[in-house]
């Protein structure tokens, strides 16, 4: 019981680091995708070469 006890003291004591903590990957969570599709948007003039053609990605080679 008094190791459950120093637990939960310490998660009291360090509440504002874990509040801010949950905050800010609730808020990387949400920005997240949306950074994504705008980079994704933006950078085909930026990164021209390393983003394949929709047509090409979707092209299956033969096998024979």
């Amino acid at each position: 019981m008094r190791l459950a006890r120093a637990y939960i003291r310490g998660l009291w004591d360090g509440r504002m680091i874990l509040g801010y903590t949950l905050l800010l990957s609730l808020t990387l969570f949400i920005v997240a995708p949306f950074l994504m599709i705008a980079l994704r948007s933006v950078g085909k003039g930026w990164f021209y070469r390393l983003w394949p053609e929709r047509t090409q990605a979707a092209k299956v080679r033969p096998t024979s």
